[in-house]
This record gives C-alpha cells, structure tokens and sequence, in this order.
C-alpha cells in the first residue's frame, strides 16, 4: 500500500505517513493533509494550545527553537492556534519580518514577528505584544502553501535582518528580511525541495 500525498510505501499497521505526515485510514489510503487523529478514540481533532505550548517548549532548546526561546512558548502557542490546521506540523523557525518600513517598525521587542515552516505551508506571522496584541492591525498571518511557490530567491542586505528571501507566487511577489543569509539560503532550498517533492 502507498501513501496517496507523497507515494511512499506504507507498512501494516502504520497510521501516519513518515514521508509526508499524513494519517493513514484503515483501508489503506491517507486521510486529508489537514486532519490528525485523536489518541485512541479514531476522531479527527485539532491541537489545543496546552498541546502546541508543551510541543514548543520540547523544541526551545534545539536548533530550531532559537525563535520560541526568544518570543516564548505561551505566544507563539496563541499565534499558532489560532491558524495551524489540524495534524499540521511544525517543522522549523526562522526570525523574519517583512522588507518594509512598517515591517522595520514591527521588528521592535513589542512585536512577534518569525516565519514557520509546516508540514504543509509556510506561515508568516506577525502579532503584537502586551497592549499592541488588542490591536487587529498588529496581527498578520501570511500562509504559502508549497504548491503555489513559483519562485524563490535568497540574498543579502544590511542592517541587523542581514539575510533576504524573495518568494514568488502565481500572483504575488513578497520580501522578507531574514536574520541571516545562511537562513534565508536554507529556507529558500527548504521551500524548492518541497516545491519538487508535491
């Protein structure tokens, strides 16, 4: 039996894909991209923010979780529940804020601004702290799905955000300043691989 997302072959028994994430239904194809199964009971249901806040915390002190030590569990947790889809996983962090005077403004401490890569997406965030959190214009989720990336291009620029990514899809074209260019060049083969693997 093979998985339906990624064509990966499929043991007896296993109920999520390794290759892609998907979870694996009892007659043999995959279940939706965006669906998790719920330990035992067979029901698909979403992460709760307890659930991605203790996942966070597991992920703080690794290579990818230099983001969540820096912003904190609890917020990012708030950030993400709010737009990760069911059985969605978190795969890497990355400091990010958008090449703009608005974005240079939003890159102050009183703001939360990284990029997530998914199992499915790339996930830009942008949340205010403290009082600026009431406040909807300081909240922004940019969400790419791996499909529709066209293009993508990593640089250089100067300042304290020395990297640049460039992300091209079929109707848009956006700048992000990245912390470094070895994240922006990172990220942007990250984003090709899955790009070729879909």
């Amino acid at each position: 039996m093979f998985c339906t997302g990624c064509g990966k072959e499929l043991q007896e028994g296993w109920v999520v894909c390794p290759g892609c994430g998907k979870a694996v239904n009892q007659g043999g194809t995959t279940l939706p991209a965006d669906s998790t199964l719920s330990p035992g009971s067979g029901a698909l249901t979403p992460r709760t923010r307890e659930e991605l806040k203790d996942e966070l915390m597991g992920t703080a002190f690794t290579a990818k979780g230099s983001v969540v030590l820096f912003y904190g569990a609890s917020g990012i947790s708030r950030d993400l529940e709010r737009v990760l889809q069911p059985g969605e996983e978190i795969i890497q962090f990355y400091h990010a804020n958008r090449n703009s005077l608005i974005g240079q403004f939003k890159s102050l401490k009183m703001f939360r601004d990284y990029m997530v890569c998914t199992s499915q997406r790339l996930l830009y965030i942008e949340s205010g702290r403290m009082a600026f959190s009431l406040i909807p214009f300081f909240r922004k989720v940019i969400a790419i799905p791996y499909q529709e990336v066209v293009r993508v291009e990593p640089g250089k620029r100067l300042g304290i955000y020395s990297g640049k990514l460039i992300v091209e899809k079929q109707s848009k074209r956006m700048n992000f300043a990245m912390l470094n260019s070895k994240d922006a060049a990172e990220l942007a083969d990250y984003l090709m691989e899955k790009k070729r693997g879909m």
